[in-house]
């Protein structure tokens, strides 16, 4: 007897600590269970993951940042959203915008979007991706109107010439974005262009902005 329980006893203080583990075992075989431990913040592209060991936080890339924030939202999100998130906003949105490899609606929201920071580098940036003729079609199109809006003063010589482009489409965005600047010399712009247009259609815009401004 003495023999028996001496091996038994080893035996006993195994399965003692099986008992003890299995719950957790369990909980972290359950597909269903809860994890209590963080969600991994994305990399930024190229950067090798940090080790735990060393403390560092992996870095996340800004762009990718203003991508999710463009996509986030019905609309263009807020100014606040932008800078609440990301350390260089129009930076981060410029780069974006001239991202050739972003998609399109993020392409355009992020040029909509730089309306918030209007400067001399925006301002820039509008003619850039207007004269660009790789440019696509749809984002030339709304530069000239944020363009007329944003930059009244200085805006018309750029969008002057496409009264005469040969697209009647770039036509109608150029009298569109003009109408919206104030002033006689915007007025004027178009009183010439309504004695040159042939084209019904433009004739038919030209003459009903012109009715409503007088």
């Amino acid at each position: 007897m003495h023999i028996l329980r001496r091996h038994h006893f080893p035996i006993l203080l195994s399965l003692a600590g099986l008992l003890f583990c299995t719950p957790a075992l369990a909980q972290s075989m359950d597909p269903g269970a809860q994890s209590t431990s963080p969600r991994p913040i994305p990399l930024q592209p190229g950067t090798p993951e940090q080790s735990g060991k060393t403390g560092n936080t992996p870095t996340v890339d800004p762009h990718d940042q203003a991508r999710v924030l463009l996509s986030g939202y019905h609309n263009i999100p807020p100014k606040a959203a932008f800078d609440s998130n990301l350390k260089q906003p129009q930076q981060v949105l410029m780069d974006v915008a001239q991202g050739e490899n972003t998609l399109p609606l993020q392409r355009q929201r992020a040029v909509e979007a730089l309306a918030y920071y209007a400067d001399a580098k925006v301002e820039g940036l509008y003619r850039s991706l207007l004269e660009d003729k790789k440019s696509p079609e749809m984002l030339r199109h709304r530069v000239m109107g944020l363009l007329a809006v944003n930059f009244p003063k200085t805006a018309l010589p750029t969008l002057e010439p496409y009264l005469a482009h040969s697209d009647l489409q770039f036509r109608l965005s150029a009298i569109d974005a003009i109408r919206r600047i104030p002033g006689d010399a915007a007025l004027q712009t178009l009183q010439r262009a309504s004695k040159s247009e042939t084209h019904k259609v433009a004739q038919k815009r030209l003459a009903q902005y012109l009715r409503t401004t007088r």
